[in-house]
């Protein structure tokens, strides 16, 4: 699951944005979950 590889954007808060990390880990409980789901 490499993320350069999927060309999506992920609907990622302003704070998550900021602090942009390789890993889903770096994201907020609801940007997560996001993430999770549009995978």
């Amino acid at each position: 699951m490499n993320l350069k590889k999927l060309n999506f954007k992920p609907i990622i808060c302003k704070d998550c944005k900021q602090k942009k990390k390789h890993k889903a880990h770096g994201l907020c409980g609801n940007c997560y979950s996001r993430f999770q789901w549009s995978r």
